[in-house]
């Protein structure tokens, strides 16, 4: 007996939410009633690793664009709760990729819209994105342009950005980043990755009042180091999680991190034109509670603008990567500047040469600390 088939649908359609779409769409061969049941599932998930681009599980062969337009067709108006399309083996026509997305935001997505293609050109997203009322979480990958955002944007609910490899642009009607942000009433998370993100034409400014997390992670390459870094400004007064990796900007003209709890630092030098400076970086950091210092390189850089460093009143664990040789010149300071501090974690080989009673520091930075020799089996 099929009891599974005499289940109401809600109860079916939780089971093959466990399940890509494509695999759902497997169950059509089981019956009539199964034949478009997948289709109407409320999360739809079109993803390279689940689909070959030549399929012949439905008796004839389908490509990945033609069962995704063929699984839109089918549900219809059907509601929305998630939808994600991540397809870079072949190069998609621009053309097509509109279509889709107005097809699922006119159905009220209300959690997620993840979309990550590569195309044949820069694309730039539909203007019905930016006046979604549903959308709470936007994810964009590698290929899109946000070269405007329109005066009357609005995402009322939208909480989480994610963006991969997306570019903006700053141009006489405004920086689009910085519109797109303001479009965002009750933001709360960015996170910014992938490599080049430096060549951007933005305004170089984060602004939100109600930004809680915030993700800056960059490829350092030859390339960026021949970029213009400029500034960065962080606006951000209910921040509580930062991280933060890539070069060091030419300048941080305001900062406003008051609230913030945790911080992760991986800063990197650049040869020309300048160095950079990251004085009002440092200083706003003077509240946090945790702070990871991902790489020596990140100690180097504090040390040589150790004047910026504040008295860590509410630091209790501190950790820093360390590296084979090298001094530790800014541990010292920072102990000294860190009166709470209650947990220490060292990443990276120890400041020590010889063994047994004849263990001594490396230099005379870590004049008057002990160590102790210990093996880990």
């Amino acid at each position: 007996m099929d009891w599974i088939s005499s289940l109401p649908d809600d109860i079916i359609y939780h089971i093959l939410s466990f399940h890509s779409t494509k695999e759902a769409a497997l169950t059509s061969v089981l019956s009539k009633r199964w034949r478009n049941l997948f289709a109407l599932l409320p999360n739809l998930r079109f993803e390279e690793k689940d689909f070959d681009y030549r399929d012949s599980d439905f008796g004839i062969p389908w490509s990945f664009i033609d069962f995704l337009e063929r699984v839109l067709a089918v549900s219809g108006n059907s509601p929305l709760k998630k939808f994600s399309l991540k397809y870079r083996q072949n190069v998609v026509d621009s053309a097509l990729i509109n279509p889709w997305i107005r097809n699922v935001l006119s159905r009220g997505v209300l959690d997620l819209l993840h979309i990550d293609i590569i195309t044949k050109s820069e694309f730039s997203l539909p203007l019905e994105v930016f006046s979604c009322k549903t959308l709470v979480k936007l994810k964009l990958g590698i290929g899109f342009v946000i070269a405007m955002v329109p005066e009357n944007a609005s995402l009322p609910a939208l909480k989480t950005l994610f963006l991969d490899c997306v570019r903006f642009y700053d141009h006489q009607h405004g920086c689009s980043f910085e519109a797109l942000v303001s479009a965002c009433h009750v933001l709360e998370e960015i996170s910014i990755v992938g490599e080049h993100w430096e060549h951007w034409k933005w305004c170089r400014t984060v602004t939100s009042p109600t930004l809680q997390r915030l993700t800056i992670d960059c490829e350092v390459s030859n390339d960026s180091i021949r970029s213009d870094f400029r500034s960065i400004t962080f606006d951000t007064p209910s921040l509580v999680y930062l991280k933060y990796s890539g070069f060091v900007s030419d300048k941080h003209p305001f900062v406003n991190l008051d609230a913030l709890f945790e911080v992760k630092l991986t800063l990197a030098l650049r040869k020309i034109p300048h160095n950079g400076n990251p004085t009002n970086l440092i200083k706003g950091l003077r509240n946090v509670e945790i702070m990871d210092l991902s790489s020596h390189e990140t100690l180097k850089i504090l040390y040589s603008f150790r004047e910026a460093i504040p008295v860590f009143e509410n630091l209790s664990r501190l950790s820093i990567a360390t590296k084979l040789g090298s001094c530790w010149k800014l541990v010292p300071l920072l102990l000294k500047r860190s009166p709470n501090l209650e947990t220490l974690v060292i990443k990276g080989p120890l400041h020590y040469k010889g063994r047994g009673q004849g263990i001594e520091s490396v230099c005379q930075c870590l004049s008057g600390y002990y160590f102790f020799y210990c093996r880990v089996l």
